[in-house]
């Protein structure tokens, strides 16, 4: 069933849509006001800000595993941010969600989040005729080491986003 969307022409689509949809979402945030991009909306990153940061640590995430520098600082830090269980996710009653604490400044993250679109578009561009045919070989945020097949990772990298927006 997914076999038909498991090109690279198809990637190509859905890493231009997330970067059109992110480009949406940044302006509609840039007109929010420090209050209303930080206040509690009862999401499961318990604000805009901190699911925008949970968005842009995801990609991050997953380009690192694709690029393989998992053992970059960068990387390393990252990857804390699902390592403490339960701290990502918030409530109604939440005063705080650990991805808030990414990067704090609105102007910042929405510049981090269009140059990591880019990137990724970048990537998925790049990608070689027979990349759906390899594996992708990485550790979990908990540490395990696991493989899949590289499409099945791009399919669920490329639609993280979507999930969230």
């Amino acid at each position: 069933l997914l076999d038909r969307y498991m090109s690279s022409s198809h990637f190509q689509f859905q890493a231009r849509y997330n970067a059109w949809a992110n480009a949406r979402i940044c302006e509609a945030i840039e007109g929010l006001t420090e209050d209303q991009f930080r206040a509690n909306t009862g999401v499961v990153f318990r604000s805009i800000q901190g699911t925008l940061n949970h968005i842009l640590l995801a990609d991050k995430l997953w380009m690192g595993r694709f690029e393989g520098t998992m053992d970059s600082d960068e990387y390393l830090q990252i990857q804390k941010f699902w390592q403490t269980p339960g701290a990502g996710y918030s409530n109604t009653a939440s005063s705080s969600c650990i991805y808030e604490t990414y990067i704090t400044d609105k102007m910042e993250l929405i510049r981090q989040v269009l140059a990591q679109s880019a990137r990724i578009l970048e990537h998925i561009r790049s990608l070689p005729a027979d990349f759906d045919s390899t594996l992708l070989s990485y550790k979990t945020t908990h540490g395990d080491t696991t493989s899949i097949k590289k499409s099945i990772a791009y399919f669920h990298f490329l639609n993280h986003a979507t999930h969230h927006r």
